[in-house]
């Protein structure tokens, strides 16, 4: 993991033109809990000023870990690697695409989702009920199943359920917002 997003780093970094102060940053931490973080950052000196917002979106394309609306309004994340969609290229135009279809994962809105929905229903009961342990369950560390994406601008809480993934042409995922 950490091979790739130097890379892409370093990919995008030798983009700039000649003279350009060009610097990657990698910080390390450990968590309360006695996890590592490992943060690698090529933002600030290095990165285009229009490259460094995520709204709107850097690319013109799908890519991996984009948040995705199909038209039926559900919520999609990207599963495949970037490197297999295509990429814009610095000098325009697009790379063609190795992959035909894009492995999404759903996301529903967290107040939605139906272990929460099914403790809202029993009435939020409190401490050791069955329903707030089922909620509680999906928020554990070692829960593989479901992570949680905080609410960002027009997007909502969402809990994305690792377990309903299906593929989908790239074709069609392109044309959904």
């Amino acid at each position: 993991m950490v091979h790739n997003l130097v890379g892409n780093s370093i990919y995008w970094l030798s983009t700039l033109p000649e003279g350009k102060e060009r610097a990657i940053l990698i910080e390390t931490r450990r968590t309360p809990e006695g996890k590592v973080e490992i943060d690698v950052s090529d933002r600030g000196p290095g990165v285009r000023e229009e490259s460094q917002n995520s709204m709107p979106p850097v690319t013109k394309h799908v890519t991996a870990a984009d948040v995705l609306r199909d038209p039926q309004d559900g919520w999609w994340v990207v599963l495949t690697p970037a490197c297999d969609l295509y990429g814009d290229l610095p000098s325009g135009g697009n790379r063609a695409a190795k992959a035909e279809y894009v492995r999404i994962a759903k996301a529903v809105p967290l107040s939605e989702a139906p272990l929460i929905a099914r403790w809202i229903e029993a009435g939020s009961p409190g401490n050791e009920s069955r329903e707030r342990n089922a909620a509680l369950e999906m928020f554990r560390d070692n829960n593989a199943r479901y992570r949680i994406l905080p609410k960002y601008l027009d997007i909502p809480d969402l809990l994305v359920d690792f377990e309903i993934v299906q593929s989908v042409p790239l074709a069609e995922v392109r044309s959904w917002t």
